[in-house]
């Protein structure tokens, strides 16, 4: 048996005499214990009052409007985070130099100068004055019972003008399949007050196509900053807006104009390719250098790529990037081709793209008895999502 658990049985059945009693300890010698040296154990509410765990600030907002109030509130808890009336006074200050004009309840403008508060049931408030714009920075420390400091510091962005900058992000999501060759995806603007961080939640704002004859694309109603997206996603600062597309416009570029407060911007956004199926053919199969064909006569075939989204629907504008294991890829057909790249890149015009591959003579020359045959893989990148596609085709030279 342990000595605590002797010394507390001792209590309760000779606590009215003092007598001798030896305590046995496995393995160890003996100990005699007199219950005269046993003292009255008591227990005071400081023993078994409740800590203080944390302090924190709730219902706070992170900006305000220049020359403004706002009412800071700081919550005392205990371990468990219910609130505590220790009546322990809190100290609010600033913790860096304030904007100009702005004060803790009308009194301390200087930094590191302390409000003391007394809590209200395990509350704490304090009103901050906001002055003109800048970054407030409101620190609040204690100490517990214990002696131990707490502290927390909570940091108010102070605006003239809530809204000073705006962009549309040209990033849109994947999109989600809307049925019958439509497809939803989320266009999204990012904003800034005039301190240089983002704008608050809760502004709104509205986004819309320009071209108002476009009838293959609409905007899903108005929106506000700091909403969330359908994907569950929000951001302070940032404004989301669903927009709905027919695939076979994938890739296009659509022309957007944002609007909030008295800011106005437009940007371009690229639709996305949800779901890309490409395929290829090579025509002819078996280019070939028939019986009489003079050697510095070259043989050309071409390159057919066919591309669609995820709904089956042919898509314009998806570019490629072509390689070969023999050959030169040499100019495509106008409609075919990106400007300013090499002869490789080609891209699609209602769901095809063709490129043109070119043999030489020394590629594939002749043998005896012919023909020769050369095997060649033809490839194809689409530059979009990387996705690959690939055939092969024969050389021959029968002469």
């Amino acid at each position: 048996m342990k000595l605590t658990s002797c010394i507390i049985l001792l209590i309760a059945v000779v606590a009215l005499s003092a007598v001798s009693i030896v305590v046995e300890r496995a393995g160890q010698p003996n100990i005699a214990v007199s219950t005269s040296d046993i003292v009255d154990i008591s227990f005071t509410d400081s023993a078994v009052g409740v800590e203080v765990g944390s302090i924190d600030f709730f219902n706070t907002e992170q900006y305000m409007t220049s020359n403004a109030s706002m009412t800071l509130n700081l919550a005392i808890l205990d371990i468990y985070g219910n609130t505590v009336d220790n009546n322990q006074n809190v100290d609010f200050y600033f913790a860096m130099s304030p904007p100009t004009g702005a004060n803790l309840n009308g009194q301390v403008t200087e930094p590191l100068v302390p409000v003391t508060v007394t809590p209200d049931n395990g509350i704490a408030s304090i009103t901050l004055n906001s002055g003109e714009g800048g970054v407030a920075v409101v620190s609040a420390s204690m100490t517990d019972f214990h002696g131990s400091a707490l502290e927390r510091s909570h940091v108010i962005t102070i605006y003239n003008s809530a809204v000073t900058t705006a962009g549309i992000v040209n990033l849109m999501g994947v999109g989600t399949n809307y049925g019958s060759g439509q497809w939803r995806s989320t266009a999204s603007a990012i904003c800034s007050c005039d301190q240089g961080f983002a704008s608050p939640d809760g502004l709104p704002c509205t986004f819309s196509i320009v071209d108002q004859s476009i009838d293959w694309a609409n905007i899903e109603g108005n929106t506000e900053t700091g909403a969330e997206n359908y994907h569950g996603f929000a951001a302070t600062g940032c404004a989301y807006t669903n927009l709905v597309y027919h695939g076979s416009h994938s890739l296009e570029t659509l022309l957007l104009q944002f609007s909030i407060l008295d800011v106005t911007v437009q940007g371009e956004i690229v639709l996305p390719l949800n779901g890309s199926q490409i395929s290829m053919v090579i025509d002819p199969t078996n280019p070939a250098w028939t019986y009489g064909m003079d050697a510095s006569e070259p043989v050309i075939a071409n390159v057919i790529i066919y591309v669609q989204d995820g709904q089956g629907c042919d898509v314009s504008h998806a570019e490629f990037r072509l390689a070969s294991t023999r050959g030169t890829f040499i100019e495509a057909e106008e409609q075919y081709q990106v400007e300013g790249a090499e002869n490789n890149r080609i891209k699609s015009v209602d769901g095809v793209a063709i490129g043109r591959l070119q043999f030489i003579w020394a590629e594939c020359p002749p043998v005896v008895p012919p023909p020769n045959e050369v095997n060649v893989t033809v490839s194809a990148i689409l530059e979009y999502d990387q996705s690959t596609t690939c055939a092969t085709l024969n050389l021959l030279n029968y002469n």
